[in-house]
């Protein structure tokens, strides 16, 4: 009964899942094998694979462009979950070197 348990317990401990997301620019893409480099991690797109109306498919993917990719972790590799188009959004870096638009008004009025 003990080892029943035990390789129950085993069982489920090796089937679990992390998931976590991971925001950057994209630095490869792999057609053949359907996988994506965001900060030197690889992410292995799948038909259960989300993209948002914007990319539309894996196709819509392009080197250099920002997405933010949720994923699940698996047997050691990241399977993305969801991938979505951050082009269009400035980094959290460039928004807090960007001078805010009030405070150059105010200083133009000065």
């Amino acid at each position: 009964m003990k080892k029943l348990l035990l390789s129950v317990g085993l069982m489920l401990c090796s089937t679990v899942v992390l998931a976590d997301n991971v925001e950057g620019k994209i630095s490869a893409i792999n057609s053949k094998s359907k996988t994506l480099v965001v900060q030197g991690k690889t992410f292995y797109v799948t038909k259960n694979t989300n993209f948002d109306d914007h990319l539309g498919s894996f196709q819509g993917l392009k080197v250099g462009q920002r997405v933010d990719v949720d994923y699940d972790r698996k047997n050691g590799k990241r399977y993305a979950s969801e991938i979505e188009d951050k082009s269009d959004q400035q980094s959290d870096d460039q928004r807090q070197s960007a001078p805010d638009d009030d405070q150059q008004k105010d200083d133009q009025n000065d």
